[in-house]
């Protein structure tokens, strides 16, 4: 939250050089979405989970579409349950914290049986040392479980078997990785590179 001052100067015939009011007030900051519009897929009759994500501590609900018949969003952001129906699902939710709130479409494919992922992501954001770094990795297909196979994340940060990148990165530099998606139908590999910038030292232009 980010507290305020602010003065204000009253003038009548009563008082002709004005009163001073002083007040604080307290800004919420707002909130947003972080999580990728396309979710990992489901399948049919099969657990189904993903949390969903805000750099807010946040009450989430769902304002518009279909959720898949069987999945339930929970107040803290949980997609969770049994699909029960094969299809493509649209659904709009709402992310909010106190009078602020953001709104995000989704869309989740619930197939009858496993189908080998396909990494949708093409590239990932840069990263800032000492800064709270969050990315997520996308697919196409059923639901997988992501790992690193080749070479290696930068210092202090993890990818979940859920394919989210996150944490504190310590030490500038470009990182090159590979990552695999994997579920019982197959397996998808593919190469990113991350840079870590130190916005902390600017780098300033020498004079010829």
């Amino acid at each position: 939250d980010t507290t305020a001052e602010a003065d204000v100067i009253i003038g009548d015939n009563a008082y002709p050089h004005g009163i001073i009011c002083e007040w604080d007030y307290t800004a919420t900051p707002p909130v947003t979405i972080l999580t990728a519009n396309h979710l990992s897929g489901g399948i049919v009759n099969t657990n189904y989970s993903q949390m969903l994500k805000a750099d807010a501590s946040s009450v989430w609900t769902c304002v518009s579409g279909n959720l898949p018949n069987g999945l339930t969003l929970s107040s803290y952001g949980l997609l969770s349950g049994i699909p029960n129906t094969v299809g493509s699902f649209d659904f709009t939710v709402k992310a909010e914290n106190n009078s602020e709130y953001y709104l995000k479409t989704f869309t989740l494919e619930v197939t009858s049986a496993s189908v080998s992922p396909i990494i949708m992501t093409v590239d990932i954001k840069d990263a800032n040392v000492g800064n709270e770094y969050y990315q997520m990795l996308e697919i196409g297909g059923s639901s997988a479980t992501w790992s690193i196979v080749d070479k290696y994340l930068p210092a202090n940060l993890n990818l979940s078997q859920n394919g989210e990148i996150t944490g504190i990165p310590l030490v500038e530099g470009i990182y090159e990785f590979t990552v695999r998606a994997e579920n019982n139908a197959g397996y998808h590999n593919k190469t990113f590179k991350l840079n870590v910038i130190n916005d902390s030292f600017p780098v300033t232009e020498m004079e010829s």
